[in-house]
């Protein structure tokens, strides 16, 4: 599955939770994930999305590292499934 493909359908679980999802197609940083989720509890959401097989750049690792530890909540997802488990624990 296409990381496009599982992009889109984490957006549509999230906008069915009620939550703004902003898909980052361009920035002026490198690295950053691919969704910010406004969530209303206090921290935004970042999320990179990567296929199953996929790797996270050290410097998309990096990025999220940072935002985790200043701002907000950061998670890589390999594959929708992995999404869901991840979000049902944060």
């Amino acid at each position: 599955m296409k990381e496009q493909v599982i992009q889109s359908k984490i957006i549509k679980d999230l906008e069915s939770r009620w939550y703004i999802v902003i898909k980052i197609t361009v920035s002026n940083m490198t690295g950053i994930p691919d969704l910010l989720v406004l969530t209303g509890w206090g921290k935004h959401l970042w999320i990179e999305v990567k296929k199953p097989d996929g790797v996270e750049s050290k410097l998309q690792e990096f990025r999220r590292k940072k935002f985790t530890e200043h701002w907000d909540v950061s998670i890589v997802c390999y594959g929708y499934e992995d999404f869901i488990r991840k979000y049902n624990n944060l």
